[in-house]
């Protein structure tokens, strides 16, 4: 199986989804049933990896939702992918490769006042979209 991961969150200075996406690597890397598999780490730019899966990193230039929506399919399309691993509570809405989307926490929703007005309003669209779209969410 040929899994693509939306790898945004492995670039810079690690997050909160940037360190669970390592270390679901991690734990999969000593899986001997997730090691017969291929990833596809998909970014805006460069990623290292140099853990034990079999990787390949793709990359389309990009930030944001408008990267998620747009580059993301299709970088998942191109890598005939058959799913999308998205950890960072979005992915996109649109895409044609099934997606299994992880939701952390729904924050954004229960305290719309810890957002600016557009980024609460984004999330709360885009994370409910995507879980309607996902195969599965976590």
């Amino acid at each position: 199986m040929r899994i693509a991961i939306d790898a945004r969150e492995l670039a810079g200075q690690p997050t909160g989804v940037g360190r669970y996406l390592a270390e679901v690597l991690r734990a999969w890397s000593d899986m001997p049933d997730a090691l017969q598999h291929e990833y596809v780490l998909c970014a805006p730019a460069g990623i290292d990896y140099s853990g034990r899966l079999r990787v390949t990193v793709v990359t389309e230039p990009g930030a944001g939702t408008l990267w998620e929506q747009r580059s993301l399919p299709r970088l998942a399309r191109t890598a005939q992918a058959d799913v999308l691993f998205c950890p960072a509570y979005s992915g996109p809405i649109f895409g044609s490769t099934p997606m299994v989307v992880a939701i952390h926490d729904v924050s954004f929703a229960a305290h719309p006042e810890w957002y600016r007005w557009r980024e609460g309003l984004r999330r709360r669209l885009v994370t409910r979209a995507s879980a309607h779209h996902a195969a599965r969410v976590l």
